[in-house]
């Protein structure tokens, strides 16, 4: 494990291990115990890799799209459907929308410029 680098991003569950052992240093005691004992090669590496590849964390295909309100495209107006609970405060107004209600989208909408963001997570989708 000399070429593990504690501040580079884990690939999978083997490099999160490895950065707790490093950080609470448990890797650094086996590495003096190995040495103590004659041991060549503790196999920590293996159990490494064993473990990337048993847990591996694919950031990019499991993460869904950033959102950016930004830039986010305004929303059409529109029918649209819930498809997820959304619970949300604007001001002194509360909205409680949950799977199968209606909502008739329009700028005038407190809720126009959170769409792009309900609509990117899958929370609604469009009807009319």
């Amino acid at each position: 494990m000399e070429d593990f680098d504690p501040k580079a991003p884990s690939r999978g569950l083997g490099d999160t291990i490895a950065k707790f052992t490093h950080a609470t240093g448990i890797a650094k005691a086996v590495e003096v115990v190995t040495e103590a004992l004659g041991i060549e090669d503790c196999g920590c590496g293996a159990r490494q890799k064993w473990a990337n590849n048993l847990v591996p964390y694919d950031v990019e295909a499991n993460s869904p799209p950033l959102y950016d309100p930004q830039n986010a495209t305004p929303s059409d107006e529109g029918i649209y459907e819930i498809v997820n609970e959304i619970h949300s405060t604007k001001g002194e107004i509360t909205f409680d929308l949950f799977p199968g209600d209606k909502v008739w989208m329009t700028k005038e909408n407190l809720l126009y410029s959170d769409w792009p963001f309900y609509l990117l997570i899958g929370a609604v989708k469009k009807t009319i």
